[in-house]
């Protein structure tokens, strides 16, 4: 889904940021291209991929209990 310059002047907007008429097309057509280059990694989202794990096994939290000291 391309985003169209309402859209882009809308999040420039909320950010704050002015832009005039040639700015908004530019941006809106970066922003296109960087979305666009999230597509290859979009394709592996439905693959059977193995998720990845912790390389040392079942570790869950290496920070000693909390326990007042009498020094």
């Amino acid at each position: 889904m391309a985003l169209t310059e309402t859209d882009v002047r809308g999040i420039a907007e909320y950010a704050r940021i002015a832009l005039d008429t040639d700015e908004l097309a530019e941006m809106t057509a970066y922003l296109n291209d960087a979305v666009a280059m999230l597509d290859p990694i979009l394709e592996y989202a439905d693959a059977d991929v193995e998720p990845t794990f912790h390389p040392i096994g079942d570790l869950a939290n290496v920070v000693r209990a909390d326990a007042a000291d009498a020094g």
